[in-house]
Protein backbone atom coordinates (compact mmCIF):
# COMPACT_ATOMS: atom_id res chain seq x y z
CA UNK A 1 0.00 0.00 0.00
CA UNK A 2 1.32 3.43 -0.92
CA UNK A 3 1.89 6.07 1.80
CA UNK A 4 -0.99 8.21 0.48
CA UNK A 5 -3.31 5.22 0.63
CA UNK A 6 -2.20 4.42 4.18
CA UNK A 7 -2.73 8.03 5.23
CA UNK A 8 -6.20 8.02 3.65
CA UNK A 9 -7.13 4.78 5.39
CA UNK A 10 -5.82 6.09 8.71
CA UNK A 11 -7.82 9.32 8.32
CA UNK A 12 -10.95 7.26 7.59
CA UNK A 13 -10.42 5.21 10.77
CA UNK A 14 -9.88 8.38 12.81
CA UNK A 15 -13.08 9.90 11.41
CA UNK A 16 -15.02 6.74 12.28
CA UNK A 17 -13.61 6.77 15.83
CA UNK A 18 -14.50 10.45 16.25
CA UNK A 19 -18.07 9.76 15.16
CA UNK A 20 -18.36 6.90 17.65
CA UNK A 21 -16.99 9.02 20.50
CA UNK A 22 -19.08 12.09 19.67
CA UNK A 23 -21.52 12.85 22.47
CA UNK A 24 -24.78 14.19 21.13
CA UNK A 25 -27.95 15.37 22.85
CA UNK A 26 -31.43 16.03 21.55
CA UNK A 27 -32.64 19.62 21.28
CA UNK A 28 -34.73 19.12 24.42
CA UNK A 29 -31.78 17.68 26.36
CA UNK A 30 -29.53 20.55 25.25
CA UNK A 31 -32.15 23.04 26.40
CA UNK A 32 -32.36 21.43 29.84
CA UNK A 33 -28.56 21.32 30.17
CA UNK A 34 -28.29 24.94 29.06
CA UNK A 35 -30.85 26.00 31.66
CA UNK A 36 -29.05 24.07 34.38
CA UNK A 37 -25.74 25.70 33.45
CA UNK A 38 -27.30 29.18 33.46
CA UNK A 39 -28.91 28.51 36.85
CA UNK A 40 -25.60 27.24 38.24
CA UNK A 41 -23.83 30.44 37.24
CA UNK A 42 -26.57 32.55 38.76
CA UNK A 43 -26.63 30.58 42.02
CA UNK A 44 -22.93 30.03 42.64
CA UNK A 45 -21.30 32.96 40.86
CA UNK A 46 -24.14 35.48 41.14
CA UNK A 47 -23.68 36.08 37.44
CA UNK A 48 -26.15 35.91 34.59
CA UNK A 49 -24.79 34.60 31.33
CA UNK A 50 -26.49 34.81 27.96
CA UNK A 51 -27.56 32.04 25.62
CA UNK A 52 -24.47 32.29 23.41
CA UNK A 53 -21.98 32.09 26.28
CA UNK A 54 -23.95 29.28 27.87
CA UNK A 55 -24.05 27.31 24.64
CA UNK A 56 -20.35 27.82 23.94
CA UNK A 57 -19.41 26.80 27.49
CA UNK A 58 -21.69 23.77 27.35
CA UNK A 59 -20.24 22.67 24.02
CA UNK A 60 -16.71 23.07 25.39
CA UNK A 61 -17.49 21.04 28.51
CA UNK A 62 -19.16 18.28 26.50
CA UNK A 63 -16.31 18.09 24.00
CA UNK A 64 -13.45 18.32 26.49
CA UNK A 65 -14.81 16.56 29.59
CA UNK A 66 -17.50 14.35 28.08
CA UNK A 67 -15.26 11.60 26.73
CA UNK A 68 -13.39 11.18 30.03
CA UNK A 69 -16.65 11.06 31.99
CA UNK A 70 -18.17 8.64 29.47
CA UNK A 71 -15.13 6.34 29.56
CA UNK A 72 -15.12 6.28 33.37
CA UNK A 73 -18.83 5.47 33.42
CA UNK A 74 -18.22 2.57 31.03
CA UNK A 75 -15.38 1.28 33.24
CA UNK A 76 -17.56 1.55 36.35
CA UNK A 77 -20.51 -0.20 34.69
CA UNK A 78 -18.25 -2.93 33.30
CA UNK A 79 -16.71 -3.56 36.73
CA UNK A 80 -20.17 -3.68 38.32
CA UNK A 81 -21.45 -6.18 35.76
CA UNK A 82 -18.33 -8.34 36.05
CA UNK A 83 -18.73 -8.45 39.83
CA UNK A 84 -22.40 -9.42 39.49
CA UNK A 85 -21.42 -12.26 37.12
CA UNK A 86 -18.85 -13.51 39.64
CA UNK A 87 -21.46 -13.31 42.40
CA UNK A 88 -23.97 -15.18 40.23
CA UNK A 89 -21.44 -17.92 39.53
CA UNK A 90 -20.58 -18.26 43.23
CA UNK A 91 -24.21 -18.35 44.36
CA UNK A 92 -25.49 -20.81 41.77
CA UNK A 93 -22.53 -23.05 41.10
CA UNK A 94 -23.34 -26.71 41.52
CA UNK A 95 -20.47 -29.17 41.40
CA UNK A 96 -20.95 -31.85 38.82
CA UNK A 97 -20.82 -35.43 40.02
CA UNK A 98 -18.81 -37.86 37.96
CA UNK A 99 -20.78 -40.70 36.38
Amino acid sequence: MLPKQKAGKLRLLINQFEQIMKIEFTTAQRSILRDKLKNYFEEYFDQKIGELKTTLLMDFLIEELGPAIYNQAIKDASGFIQQKLIDLEDEHYTPETPE
